[in-house]
């Protein structure tokens, strides 16, 4: 599969490194090179460093097609315009986008953007362990 994963921080290295290890072929777009330190298995990743709200940065991502996008940058609003921008460029690729603030995950979701949101899923972890 090939897989773009936009925004490397903690959560975008980690991706990196599981599809990796899974034989998946990764780009990694990042506005900072610098945080392409934190990648540590590199074998089968391009990088592009630039910013992904830029369509020409985005249309340099999409010249291969690609199988799933992963939004992650550490902006809820960011994250949703990369993720809008995407769709306009390719319609047919899966967009799976990272959003912090419960409100906007449950519109974004409700519009049928693939939302995942690290608050919520704690919230719910956190009421279960507590048996409320």
């Amino acid at each position: 599969m090939r897989i773009v994963i936009i925004g490397t921080g903690r959560l975008g290295s980690k991706l990196v490194d599981i599809f990796v290890k899974h034989g998946d072929n990764i780009l990694v777009v990042e506005q900072t090179e610098s945080k392409f330190i934190y990648i540590e298995n590199r074998e089968g990743v391009e990088f592009l460093v630039g910013n992904a709200t830029d369509e020409k940065i985005l249309r340099d991502a999409f010249r291969k097609p690609a199988d799933i996008v992963m939004v992650v940058t550490g902006d809820d609003y960011t994250n949703i315009l990369i993720s809008q921008k995407i769709r306009l460029i390719d319609k047919t690729t899966r967009v799976v986008t990272r959003l912090f603030d419960t409100n906007l995950a449950t519109i974004y979701s409700e519009l049928g953007m693939e939302i995942v949101c690290p608050t919520s899923l704690t919230i719910s972890t956190l009421a279960k362990m507590l048996g409320i």
